[in-house]
């Protein structure tokens, strides 16, 4: 019995949509992949850029460069001793990144909390600043959160400041804030701050949690990507365990 030409020519339309369907989604998987790995004109969106500096590529290995031989021999991270160095060394769920910038002075910036309370960098001078990029949504931001806390129940608001960056809604964070019975302060990131801070820019460039330390003078003293425990935390702001 002969095949019926209309259900055939049915056929053929329906697996040229489906092919048609399956290359879009391709392509646009591709384009937006594409669009991730390149810097974004910040002067012209909205959304920050991935890059750190417009010379450089987005590619995280020029922000973890081997350090130099001051950092090496450069005591003062630890009242133990410990070297720089040596604290990397010893390093399992973290990395140094941005250590072109060490030692330099850290941009000042303000943001609100969940409170609506506005908080300027520059009004914590004369205290150490731990500042983390972070979400709900990621793991290891998540994991390192009982630490966090822990850090806080250790030291006072004079002793350690800490501030705790993310894009979400507020919604979302105070729920997570409640929820989670998270002590330290959390500010709402509105995408505009300068380099090398911001959640985007962090997350494309090196990943989250990422965090920074700025010392009492308000100098940028490192700048973390992971998860950093809290003995390794110790170390770095320079407290014996």
């Amino acid at each position: 019995m002969p095949e019926n030409p209309k259900k055939n020519q049915d056929g053929l339309i329906i697996a040229g949509f489906i092919l048609a369907f399956v290359a879009s989604v391709v392509f646009w998987a591709m384009g937006q992949r594409n669009l991730a790995m390149q810097p974004i004109d910040e002067e012209n969106s909205n959304t920050p850029e991935t890059a750190i500096e417009d010379s450089q590529p987005n590619n995280p290995s020029l922000y973890i460069e081997p350090i130099t031989i001051e950092q090496q021999k450069n005591p003062s991270f630890s009242s133990s001793g410990k070297s720089l160095q040596q604290i990397i060394s010893t390093a399992q769920t973290w990395q140094p990144v941005y250590r072109h910038l060490f030692g330099k002075e850290a941009p000042d910036f303000a943001l609100a909390d969940l409170n609506g309370r506005q908080h300027r960098l520059s009004d914590y001078r004369g205290k150490q600043v731990l500042l983390i990029f972070w979400a709900t949504w990621c793991p290891p931001c998540r994991a390192e959160i009982p630490d966090l806390i822990k850090l806080r129940n250790r030291f006072s608001e004079d002793e350690l400041v800490i501030l705790a960056a993310s894009d979400e809604r507020p919604a979302v964070l105070k729920d997570f804030v409640s929820k989670n019975r998270i002590n330290y302060t959390v500010l709402l990131d509105d995408g505009k701050l300068p380099l090398p801070f911001g959640f985007q820019r962090a997350y494309r460039a090196v990943g989250v949690p990422c965090s920074f330390i700025i010392d009492p003078q308000g100098n940028l003293k490192i700048g973390i990507v992971g998860i950093t425990p809290f003995s390794d935390m110790l170390d770095l702001l320079g407290v014996a365990n």
